[in-house]
């Protein structure tokens, strides 16, 4: 629906009308369609425009400029947030770094439980000039649906030189290349297959402890589906004895470790949930659109995963040799009422990027919920430190005579 199609009644859809806003609406709740792909006008937004254009305009026809696009923004976002409710499904793109990603409109659907954002190179996508160079363009994308994110979030490799995007060049390149419709494609596929295959599971990105009650406390009301979406969120997928949580896993990833039930924690403070846990332990290291992906915890930068895992593997030798732990099961600790103590890896780089120096450490995490001496680790103050070399210093020398 744009200025190039016609409503029913023949006349082309101009959605600075109304009444053109009201019926798209309207057409979208009758219809209910599983997707919708959206592009609204992305020039009022362009960094290029507030760099050189602007700047020389007339101010009032530059807020008017600005207006129309945050109406046709805000008319789009609004369509999307009736997909997102009812379990259906959207696509929008706007040039990566447009004006309109810090818009509210935008930024409050991105709180949505499941939509993401990805950024693509147009150059993977096969977006050359006329004269066939490479085009970079870097195009942002919001969606619903993960399968969708991973097939549209390509950077480019750094292979190959660019041509900017001037004079008639910027027109080309705003049609989609070939195969960025077809990687479209791929995703819409690949989410009409999990959702025929998983039917209920919904996929909700990750969410925090507060937001998966809110979110359980939701299907539970749904009283037609509400267990069995519980069940299938709360469960495991079994092959050949290989537990593994429901998700794109890779085959060779194996948890031997963590129990389906986990259990609560009764002399603890957190419910500790099997699931819970297996699925933290399986995205420590996760995939993301095909590529294996880690981070450093403390400044959040890239990790070359085969390096955490050999540091990793450093760590849990390192375990081994001092006999850190011995194996039980949720029935043992049961059995013996002792505390669940939840663990989490912590990587970091201690080196740089041309010479790094990875250190994975396996940490407890306990709340301070008592008196425990056999927790206690004191720090003390500074003020204790200065009062012994005080004291020292004042302490009189040996006579030669004593």
């Amino acid at each position: 629906m744009d200025l190039r199609t016609a409503k029913e009644d023949g006349t082309a859809w101009d959605f600075t009308q109304r009444a053109d806003r009201r019926l798209a609406r309207r057409l979208v709740e009758e219809k209910k369609p599983d997707w919708i792909i959206g592009s609204p006008p992305c020039t009022s937004f362009a960094i290029w425009n507030y760099a050189m254009n602007y700047p020389k305009m007339d101010p009032e026809k530059v807020q008017a400029a600005v207006d129309e696009g945050r109406m046709h923004l805000n008319f789009m976002t609004s369509l999307y947030r009736l997909q997102v409710r009812a379990g259906r499904f959207f696509l929008h793109e706007h040039p990566a770094y447009a004006t309109s990603w810090q818009e509210a409109a935008i930024e409050n659907l991105l709180k949505e439980r499941g939509v993401e954002r990805a950024t693509c190179d147009q150059c993977q996508y096969g977006c050359t000039a006329e004269n066939g160079d490479p085009v970079k363009k870097p195009t942002g994308f919001m969606s619903s649906s993960r399968y969708i994110i991973q097939e549209l979030d390509r950077k480019c490799t750094g292979d190959h030189g660019h041509v900017p995007l001037v004079g008639r060049r910027a027109a080309g390149a705003a049609i989609y290349p070939q195969a960025r419709c077809d990687a479209i494609c791929r995703g819409t596929a690949k989410q009409k297959k999990m959702d025929q295959k998983n039917n209920l599971i919904v996929n909700t990105g990750r969410m925090n402890t507060e937001q998966i009650k809110s979110f359980t406390n939701e299907l539970c009301s749904i009283q037609f589906r509400g267990s069995n979406a519980i069940k299938r969120i709360m469960s495991v997928h079994r092959k050949d004895g290989i537990t593994r949580p429901v998700g794109d896993y890779p085959e060779h990833w194996t948890d031997e470790w963590h129990e389906e039930d986990g259990g609560d924690d009764h002399r603890g403070v957190r419910p500790q949930v099997g699931v819970t846990l297996l699925q933290k332990e399986m995205d420590g290291l996760c995939f993301k659109g095909g590529y294996e992906m880690a981070w450093d915890d403390v400044t959040n930068a890239e990790l070359l995963p085969d390096l955490v895992k050999k540091a990793r593997e450093v760590e849990m030798g390192y375990f081994a040799k001092l006999g850190v732990y011995d194996y039980a099961t949720h029935a043992d600790q049961q059995m013996t009422l002792g505390k669940i103590i939840g663990v989490r890896w912590v990587d970091v780089n201690k080196g740089d990027h041309d010479d790094p120096e990875y250190r994975s450490r396996l940490v407890g995490r306990e709340f301070n919920v008592g008196k425990d001496d056999a927790l206690y680790a004191a720090t003390p103050p500074l003020e204790a430190l200065r009062i012994i070399i005080s004291h020292a210093a004042l302490i009189p020398a040996p006579s030669a005579s004593s």
